[in-house]
């Protein structure tokens, strides 16, 4: 392939990356994960009856597009805290990629970054004992 089918190519999946992005969203506002069929149960939660670093992400993303910021920190308070990260990172990542547009990383401090997996897992650990405040960090199933 010559350098222009690429270029094309790129910027074809550019514009249909954030439409499909968006239906995401909208599919999200639309529709709440709970009770719903259409949006897929967290394998590990079906699989072992623990709540993994993601669950209730989907209903944190359904509550924050409603504005309701509580149920959504209820729901997962590490996305809903590291989504402003999240989103940045995959803009600067989408504009460098598919439009050659150069955005500098989130000047976040190595060692924050490089303790992230650690506290993933602290939080993990921490959402799944039984008892009080820590079951507040688990999702709400209903």
């Amino acid at each position: 392939m010559n350098k222009m089918h690429i270029q094309g190519q790129r910027q074809v999946w550019g514009l249909l990356l954030p439409f499909l992005f968006g239906m995401g969203v909208v599919a999200l506002w639309y529709f709440n994960p709970i009770g719903t069929l259409f949006f897929p149960k967290c394998i590990v939660y079906t699989a072992t009856g623990l709540h993994c670093f993601g669950c209730g992400s989907g209903r944190a993303v359904h509550a924050l597009l409603h504005l309701d910021i509580t149920t959504a920190l209820r729901q997962n308070i590490f996305l809903v805290l590291t989504l402003p990260f999240i989103l940045y990172e995959i803009l600067r990542h989408y504009l460098g990629f598919f439009w050659e547009i150069k955005i500098r990383p989130f000047p976040l401090p190595k060692p924050i970054l490089y303790s992230l997996p650690l506290i993933l897992l602290i939080f993990v650990i921490l959402r799944n004992l039984p008892y009080f405040p820590f079951t507040l960090l688990a999702p709400i199933l209903e």
